[in-house]
């Protein structure tokens, strides 16, 4: 399987290289196409001497792709794709308040679809579907890192995936950014922001981009774990929130920052034992590909779903992503000790996210930087990108926007100027998808 998918990601750059730009509007990051790339070369585990004054020592690159959000009041793990996780000692099932012995998320993941033949997303696979695959998967060099304290956040986390082992991928490189603060009133929620890069040569149409949530809120006595909670949907402040039978437990919920939200679902999870009986299509968890992009993308259903084992997806769309472009979309996970507090932390957070966009970028170029200190680089190929990423970073500060944008477009050169020697096609196809991620948080801010 890691054979097959590097395979594909050499292709994958081979068809990108070969697309002018990272979006049709702004310069090009690479001014002409990359031929002759090599081969993958093997990790001999030596890092380059490369300039890492964004307190790179600070960073933390934590084993099998997965680490941990726990600077604030929640407690949640981040993966490929995916949050929460299924071992039910585990300590990251989105604990809140975090010195709770309860759990409150059994697992999420990142949901996407362009149409009814095709939705991916790590959710399913983890439950044994046979018929489901992993479809999110970190791609060589991209492996998980945290950074404390954040360019963003008390606690950044960052990883760049592909779709490439999935049983009918899109083909996009996605860039997964989160972040947890330590002080209220930002300290009961945790921002996730996935990147999707399109690096082929069509435009990606049709796109819907969303969250599928499990969420397993304590059981009160008496009654099963999975048959206790409620989903439902705040059509005027955009939140879906689950509750448990028991009032006196803590709630929680999901929103879209910086956009609207176009389809919200709730459903009930009767697991791949059980049938869904008599119960309506629309309120039983999909299971076809069809019924999949239709919880993504056939509207607001508010609910309520429950009391049972209830899931909820919440997504935006529909999209376009250019060819050789990018966007992002970006969610929130909150906790509250009551319906009055979940909607405070919702307030909470869409203020903060303004706030957020405006230092996305200076995450951006420690991620390159990051990316390019793992790498074995000659002396005058770390000489030449530091200066230009040192050029970014001043224009950044300044919010010298236009200045920036076009030093993106530099650093794309200098990369094309060393190839030959410096990188290989996955190196490449890194350095791109984070390029093209740079450009866009600059754009935001």
């Amino acid at each position: 399987m890691i054979k097959d998918r590097r395979s594909l990601l050499m292709g994958l750059a081979i068809v990108w290289l070969s697309v002018v730009g990272c979006d049709r509007e702004a310069p090009a990051l690479f001014d002409e196409p990359l031929v002759g790339l090599q081969e993958a070369r093997p990790n001999t585990g030596l890092a380059s001497k490369f300039d890492v004054s964004w307190n790179q020592r600070l960073a933390k690159s934590l084993p099998a792709n997965e680490a941990l959000h726990d600077a604030g009041n929640v407690l949640l793990n981040v993966s490929s794709g995916a949050f929460g996780n299924h071992v039910l000692t585990g300590p990251g099932h989105f604990k809140f308040p975090k010195s709770s012995a309860q759990t409150m998320l059994f697992y999420g993941s990142l949901f996407i679809g362009d149409g009814p033949y095709r939705t991916l997303e790590n959710l399913l696979s983890e439950y044994g579907d046979p018929n489901s695959t992993q479809d999110f998967d970190v791609i060589p060099g991209g492996e998980i890192r945290a950074l404390e304290p954040g360019a963003v956040s008390d606690e950044d986390i960052f990883t760049v995936l592909s779709d490439v082992g999935a049983a009918n991928p899109i083909g996009l490189i996605i860039i997964q950014e989160s972040f947890a603060f330590a002080s209220p009133p930002d300290d009961d929620y945790i921002i996730i922001r996935f990147t999707f890069v399109n690096p082929s040569e069509n435009d990606i149409t049709n796109f819907f981009a969303g969250v599928w949530l499990d969420w397993d809120l304590t059981l009160p006595p008496g009654l099963p774990l999975f048959s206790s909670n409620t989903t439902a949907y705040d059509v005027g402040r955009q939140l879906a929130f689950v509750t448990s039978a028991d009032p006196s437990f803590p709630v929680a919920g999901s929103i879209i920052l910086g956009a609207s939200v176009n389809s919200y679902r709730g459903s009930v999870n009767l697991g791949l034992i059980f049938d869904c009986g008599t119960l309506p299509t629309l309120l039983c968890d999909p299971r076809t590909t069809a019924e999949q992009f239709a919880f993504l993308s056939g509207g607001i259903l508010p609910g309520p779903v429950g009391p049972s084992d209830v899931r909820q997806t919440l997504s935006q769309g529909p999209l376009s992503i250019p060819a050789g472009g990018c966007l992002s979309v970006n969610f929130a996970l909150l906790g509250g000790v009551n319906q009055a507090d979940l909607e405070f932390n919702v307030d909470a957070a869409r203020a903060n996210f303004s706030q957020v966009r405006t230092q996305l970028s200076l995450l951006g170029l420690r991620e390159i930087r990051l990316v390019l200190g793992d790498m074995i680089l000659s002396r005058g190929t770390e000489q030449a990108l530091n200066a230009v990423l040192r050029a970014i970073e001043r224009s950044v500060l300044r919010g010298n926007k236009k200045a920036a944008l076009g030093q993106v477009g530099a650093f794309g050169r200098v990369v094309a100027a060393h190839e030959d020697r410096s990188f290989s096609a996955e190196q490449l196809v890194l350095l791109k998808a984070l390029a093209c991620n740079l450009r866009n948080q600059i754009e935001e801010s």
